[in-house]
């Protein structure tokens, strides 16, 4: 399936790689210690007081490194003559061999790294230092902790200069490790949805295969039948088998990538012992991990993800995912909080009043109640509250993170790039919905009522909805609670000229197993159910047109149940609304099955009833409470002419429903099925299809949830 909007996936790889401030990550566009020869050259000389160093002052150095020592700037370093002959001498002595360095390489290091200050140049160039050194340079013995003043050329001592070395190697191989594997995490995150989607769709080879694996890892609720139906406790709603399957594996692979590839080499001048040495890659590497699973989170949360193009999923499934990544992302960040203690457990009290600490520390905190809030019981007691204070604590998260590297690393080791990256999907999301909005302009639609809890809004002039199958758009109503103008909800979209189409009765396309040698013990039981039957004994009637059909016949029209919230204010008139849309569910695979049937519950019609019109060999079964008989007649001119069976107070037995058809077309093709409506009936649905499917009957499944 081609990606229609990559925008996202070119912009998060442009970010990790295109030259910014900082000129990439780490490893990938940044190198810390090349070459390594010359810094541990420096490294070695560094510690040495010059002639022009102040007195030595007492300091507490990291982690028990604390001594004595002279305080040399900048313009000393790059203005004294031993020192620059003295290092330009080991540079050339140790810069051989294994560690060869052209000499450009050399003056670039000289240059950027020798005064300690790049934008301080030494008076003397690497070249014309090395031209200085008079003579042969002599040894320096220094058997104490205070050291000599450097006041001549002196010869590096190799053991030290390979300590030196190896520190430096070792650091700069853990921190390459954490970019690596923070880009695989991301990598994997977003390519294995495609790669999931793809194999099951698009190879030949392998798609049949999936397709019978589907009534056992995919379409299986994990929990009982618990999918769409929320779990006892309001403890939220369980994925399927095949979600899990997938959150099992990221959340193992994240384990994984936070465990591996460390490397200790003691003894240090970074780190005083194993332990700060291992507590210092945890912090690094679960810090990285953290900022790599953050704009895989936006993603996934995205209504204009871009992986809603790339993939057969719908968006309730990467709602879902999005939880579950965002659990991960905030393990992440606590493991990097707790790391960071522990390392600086000895100066925390120091530490704690340091500006990139303590918005370390707020980042910290959003994101654990972010976690907290977000459970199905804060989510059901207003979801409009919920969603503006969870906004309000992603940006809270954000900004503490982009100013806890800003005071740490003042934009030096790119750690920015992975908040560029945030910034980057979730404003694309934002901008298109403004587009969305935009496009469709200030709207005027009509109200009416048709139960009293169902109103129907017709919007006329909309030309761009409603041209695929089972589209939804986000409504805005500024006028019914201005104080919140931002404040949206998702609707299924009817094209209005539904309303007004004459469709051709006949009778439904027969299947190729019901013929004259059919088993009667098999067929007994099967029931045809003539192009336009009549509704069921404990239905209404709904012989009459409903009034105030749309008569525009390029609008659409949306039927909405009036919940507590703002769609409780919806009244009889006109009213001025936005409209964000269209977005379109996943359902153009389930077009090619032979048979489709639409098992709908209440106002869920809404969404399986534009496929109605995009299917030669469809039939709709509809059970409504009979509070809603009113929904059933303001919908027959949609109905007429359709295959469909309606019940009013009465349930179908699904599980015989999909039974039936599956049977019936077990030797044709399959059927296709979708489900919206009540969590019950969906969740019923997905049992029965996963009960045929193991049967050997190929059912495909579309369950319209709308949980999120």
């Amino acid at each position: 399936m081609l990606c229609s909007g990559s925008f996202q996936t070119f912009a998060i790889a442009a970010l990790l790689s295109t030259p910014t401030l900082a000129s990439g990550i780490i490893g990938y566009g940044i190198t810390m210690y090349q070459p390594v020869c010359a810094f541990a050259c420096r490294d070695v000389w560094a510690p040495y007081p010059l002639a022009c160093s102040s007195p030595a002052s007492h300091d507490s150095g990291s982690h028990g490194h604390g001594h004595s020592s002279p305080s040399t700037t900048p313009e000393c370093r790059a203005n004294d003559t031993a020192f620059l002959t003295t290092l330009a001498w080991c540079m050339k002595s140790m810069c051989v061999g294994e560690y060869a360095t052209e000499d450009w390489e050399l003056e670039k290091y000289w240059q950027e790294k020798v005064t300690g200050d790049p934008e301080l140049k030494p008076k003397w160039s690497y070249g014309r230092a090395l031209a200085e050194v008079e003579g042969t340079p002599e040894e320096i013995v220094n058997d104490g902790e205070e050291k000599p003043v450097l006041n001549g050329t002196a010869t590096t001592d190799v053991e030290r200069w390979v300590f030196y070395r190896k520190t430096k190697e070792t650091f700069e191989y853990g921190e390459n490790m954490h970019s690596t594997y923070g880009i695989i995490l991301l990598v994997v995150g977003f390519a294995l949805p495609i790669v999931l989607s793809f194999t099951s769709t698009h190879l030949p080879i392998i798609s049949p295969f999936i397709q019978r694996l589907k009534p056992y890892l995919i379409y299986p609720a994990t929990i009982g039948k618990y999918q769409i139906r929320a779990l006892p406790y309001s403890l939220g709603n369980a994925p399927t088998l095949g979600q899990s399957l997938f959150i099992a594996f990221f959340s193992i692979f994240s384990i994984i990538v936070s465990a591996v590839s460390y490397k200790v080499t003691l003894p240090s001048n970074i780190f005083a012992d194993r332990w700060h040495h291992v507590m210092g890659l945890v912090a690094a590497r679960t810090g990285v991990l953290a900022f790599a699973l953050a704009p895989l989170t936006l993603l996934f949360a995205g209504r204009n993800n871009v992986l809603l193009f790339c993939t057969n999923w719908s968006y309730s499934t990467y709602i879902l995912l999005h939880r579950w990544i965002a659990r991960l992302f905030t393990l992440q960040v606590i493991a990097h909080s707790i790391a960071e203690l522990a390392y600086y457990w000895d100066s925390h009290a120091t530490e704690v009043k340091t500006e990139y600490w303590i918005w370390g520390i707020v980042a910290t905190i959003a994101c654990v109640i972010m976690v907290v809030i977000s459970v199905l019981y804060f989510r059901r007691l207003s979801y409009e509250v919920f969603l503006t204070i969870h906004i309000i604590l992603a940006v809270i998260v954000l900004v503490g993170s982009w100013f806890h590297v800003e005071f740490l690393f003042k934009q030096r080791w790119g750690y920015e790039l992975w908040l560029y990256a945030c910034f980057a999907v979730w404003g694309f999301d934002r901008l298109l919905r403004l587009f969305w909005v935009a496009k469709a302009g200030v709207l005027t639609a009509q109200v009416t009522e048709v139960t009293e809890d169902i109103v129907r809004i017709d919007i006329p002039d909309v030309s761009s909805y409603g041209q695929r199958p089972s589209q939804h758009a986000y409504v805005y109503f500024p006028t019914l609670r201005p104080w919140a103008p931002w404040e949206n909800h998702p609707f299924s979209i009817i094209p209005s000229s539904a309303y007004h189409q004459k469709r051709t009765l006949q009778t439904p396309t027969p299947s190729p197993t019901l013929t004259s040698s059919s088993d009667p013990e098999k067929t007994a039981n099967l029931e045809i159910t003539p192009i336009r039957p009549p509704i069921s004994s404990s239905a209404t009637s709904t012989s009459s047109l409903p009034k105030n059909t749309p008569a525009n016949r390029n609008g659409l029209t949306l039927y909405i149940r009036k919940e507590k919230g703002i769609t409780a204010h919806l009244r009889p008139g006109p009213l001025t609304l936005l409209l964000e849309g269209p977005y379109t569910t996943p359902h153009t695979h389930l077009l090619s099955y032979p048979r489709l049937i639409l098992i709908t519950g209440g106002i869920g019609i809404t969404a399986t009833l534009p496929l109605l019109a995009h299917h030669s060999n469809v039939k709709l079964y509809w059970s409504v409470r009979p509070s809603s008989a009113g929904l059933v007649q303001d919908l027959e001119p949609v109905l007429s002419g359709a295959e469909h069976e309606v019940r009013v107070g009465e349930r179908f037995d699904v599980a015989e429903v999909v039974r039936r058809d599956s049977e019936v077309w077990e030797k044709s093709g399959g059927v296709g099925v979708v489900v919206c409506g009540p969590g019950g009936l969906c969740d019923d649905v997905r049992a029965a299809v996963v009960a045929e499917g193991r049967k050997g009957r190929e059912v495909g499944l579309v369950v319209e949830g709308f949980s999120w």
